[in-house]
């Protein structure tokens, strides 16, 4: 059996590392993955350890090994565990998804206990990550990225995993940040995974954010019943030290008592009113103001242009004069982005009631999650009045190519920065200066696609078929999926998915028809099947949805699609960078439903198929339906021809795509054949044939006479 420090590898999975690790992260206090196991204790060094602790010194891994092995042998229970736990730690994976840098706050009233929880946190989650504190200042940037890098890369790169990172100041994040990128680029590391998540213990009497744990003194309902549990417990105990009673005590009475009011705070607080009453608000002093003045000195041709640096330099000198003190840690939302237009009619706001004009349905705080996750920049109403602009990410760094110059511009999403490509994005405005939003790989088009008739033709033999269970519930057909690692699609909607644990999930076919008046303010028609997908285990890295437009001789596609995303906040259309002759490739989708789009401009041709029912055996009557390769509409002719207890004849589909707007024209051979049209159906054939008694033949013909699709129906198939 190995032994000595061991750290947890991505995979789940221990490696063993010497001494001199340790040794060399003088920065860090590392939580090793089997931290005090197969150590004996002394049961003095036990209790003085939990004395000290409950007389109220600051926790240390040891009294978290205590309250566990006591536990798991049956003398006592595990850590209490505070509001907010779940919730902590349930952020932190949720972290675990894209490669890149993250944080989680964890907000406290002072002398509640928020050290001792974030440490609970790690305690937990050290064999899941490489855990650690920060035990030296986040000002020595330097020193502390190096040390997280070697802490990453620990053992062979091949073994890396994420660190998580608790540091008890907030400030700096942002340069620490830049400088682990500069670590990672300058030692040409790659990776998957993010590099490291930070938890920020940050003391605040109060907290308005709603996504932030936020720890108070005083106990919620939940923790007084947890707290009295554990009273109740110590006092079946024989011999129970009076610290540790009195420590239960007080968490149950002093938190309960009323705080006195500062004399001093609330003069202060009176002196400062009165001095914003008396104050007259200067519009020069806006940073608006600042922008706009040298954004007028902005050249209205991008290709020729004063000195764009010293513009952008002028504007990050006011903001670090003015703002960088009170605004370092926050989140800066963009003031607007610069549009198609010249001069100063080229700012477009990003005021909330331009994207509600768009989405009447929306929230704020669906509006706040669209800015914050930078997918603002991605819905095509939004885009539309946006210019783009080119670059590469070179060394976790952006170029944007302006005035006929490369020139670094700062990203609203550093986890854009990771991978070394051609960009595209919009620029955009903050108080601190000029920032790229949108970040999407350049597409590259590889010249004219492959024709029509080899769409379906693609080889697949990289993903692997997978049946999926389904259950009907009030009507509602549900389809459920699960796979390990691996590259997947399924046998029934020919959805792909992408993922690197076991998954399980489920979706439902949905109608577009609720949609309609979404679609039709877009300017989109439907392009794919329309799927609520919800996932049950794990995560889904890559979706890849099936369309059913042609793309056949057009080099230049993936703008002309996008994914239509709807959530309880809203919808959201997100633009495409990849498309392929039979789907549209996306990243851990946003919301629930999800489907694709075309934009009505496209000359829409679509993969469809031909389906034959027998209704009628005694007098031959046929159904025959002209539809778009849509799994929802397939499922429903399917069941109605099914209560009628109607026969499928399975011939070939078209060859070839058909306009989706056209009306066919149904003709056939056979002798005494009536054909009419389905009432209110668009493409749907009835065939009624008197004494049928021989082979026939049915040919399908567009608006012009041209055959679109032929079949043979031999008299054993109608009779058997």
């Amino acid at each position: 059996m190995a032994s000595g420090l061991a750290l947890s590898t991505a995979r789940g999975e221990h490696i063993y590392v010497g001494s001199e690790i340790r040794d060399s992260l003088s920065l860090l206090d590392i939580l090793n993955a089997n931290q005090f196991e197969g150590h004996s204790l002394d049961p003095e060094d036990v209790e003085h350890m939990e004395e000290t602790f409950y007389r109220g010194a600051p926790p240390e891994w040891l009294n978290f090994h205590i309250s566990e092995q006591a536990k798991s042998d049956g003398t006592g229970t595990s850590f209490i565990k505070r509001d907010g736990y779940d919730t902590l730690r349930q952020q932190i994976q949720n972290k675990r998804k894209l490669p890149g840098i993250s944080t989680v706050k964890l907000f406290h009233q002072p002398g509640c206990g928020g050290t001792t929880l974030a440490m609970q946190v790690l305690w937990d989650l050290r064999k899941t990550f490489r855990c650690a504190v920060l035990t030296g200042s986040t000002s020595d940037i330097t020193n502390v990225a190096t040390d997280v890098v070697h802490l990453f890369t620990a053992g062979s790169r091949r073994n890396q995993n994420t660190v998580l990172l608790l540091l008890n100041d907030e400030h700096n994040l942002e340069n620490l940040q830049d400088s682990i990128m500069e670590k990672m680029a300058e030692q040409k590391i790659v990776t998957t995974m993010p590099v490291v998540i930070f938890l920020t213990c940050v003391r605040k009497d109060a907290v308005l954010q709603s996504d932030h744990v936020f720890l108070r003194k005083v106990l919620s309902d939940t923790e007084k019943q947890k707290f009295n549990e554990k009273k109740e417990e110590l006092s079946r105990r024989d011999e129970v030290s009076p610290w540790l009673l009195g420590f239960v005590k007080d968490m149950l009475t002093k938190r309960e008592m009323k705080v006195e009011e500062n004399p001093v705070k609330d003069i202060m607080d009176k002196c400062e009113d009165n001095v914003k009453e008396n104050m007259s608000p200067s519009d020069e002093d806006t940073p608006e103001s600042h922008i706009i003045a040298l954004f007028k000195e902005w050249p209205e041709d991008n290709n020729s242009s004063p000195d764009l640096m010293l513009l952008i330099r002028k504007i990050n000198h006011s903001y670090e004069g003015t703002y960088a003190k009170y605004l370092r840690s926050r989140y800066l939302c963009p003031l607007f982005y610069l549009g198609k237009d010249e001069a100063l009619s080229r700012i477009v706001p990003t005021s909330v009631s331009e994207f509600l004009l768009e989405n009447e349905d929306a929230t704020t705080e669906f509006i706040n999650y669209m800015m914050n996750k930078d997918k603002m920049c991605n819905d095509l109403s939004v885009q539309k009045n946006l210019l783009a602009f080119e670059g590469v990410v070179r060394n976790c760094k952006l170029f944007a190519t302006l005035g006929g110059k490369e020139i670094m511009v700062n990203a609203n999403k550093r986890d854009s920065l990771w991978i070394q490509r051609q960009v595209s994005f919009y620029l955009g405005f903050t108080i601190r200066g000029l920032i790229a939003f949108g970040i999407q790989t350049k597409n590259i088009e590889q010249g004219p696609l492959k024709s029509c008739a080899s769409c379906g033709g693609v080889m697949d033999s990289s993903w692997t078929a997978t049946t999926p269970d389904s259950t009907t519930e009030h009507g509602i057909l549900t389809y459920m999926l699960q796979s390990e690692a691996g590259q997947f699609k399924c046998s029934v909607s020919g959805l792909r998915w992408v993922c690197k644990k076991k998954v399980i999930f489920t979706y439902q076919f949905k109608s577009w028809e609720e949609h309609r008046q979404k679609l039709n303010l877009v300017h989109c028609k439907p392009g794919g099947p329309l799927m609520n997908i919800r996932v049950i285990v794990g995560e889904l890295d890559e979706v890849h949805f099936p369309h059913w437009i042609c793309i056949d001789g057009f080099p230049q596609v993936s703008d002309m699609f996008a994914v239509l995303h709807k959530g309880q906040s809203g919808h959201f259309l997100e633009e495409v960078s990849e498309v392929t002759s039979s789907h549209v490739r996306l990243f851990q989708p946003s919301f629930p439903t999800n489907g694709v789009m075309i934009a009505d401009g496209f000359p829409v041709k679509a993969h469809c198929n031909v389906l034959i029912y027998q209704a009628n055996r005694r007098q031959l009557t046929l159904h025959i339906y002209v539809i778009i390769r849509d799994p929802d509409r397939l499922q429903e002719v399917e069941q109605m021809e099914k209560a009628r207890k109607s026969q499928m004849i399975q011939k070939p589909n078209p060859e070839k795509s058909l306009t989706t707007l056209d009306s066919f024209i149904l003709t056939t051979d056979a002798d005494a054949a009536e054909i009419s049209l389905g009432n209110g159906t668009p493409n749907f054939f009835k065939v009624v044939i008197e004494n049928a008694d021989s082979d026939f033949k049915l040919t399908l013909g567009d608006g012009e006479n041209h055959t679109v699709w032929t079949c043979e129906i031999s008299k054993d198939e109608y009779r058997n």
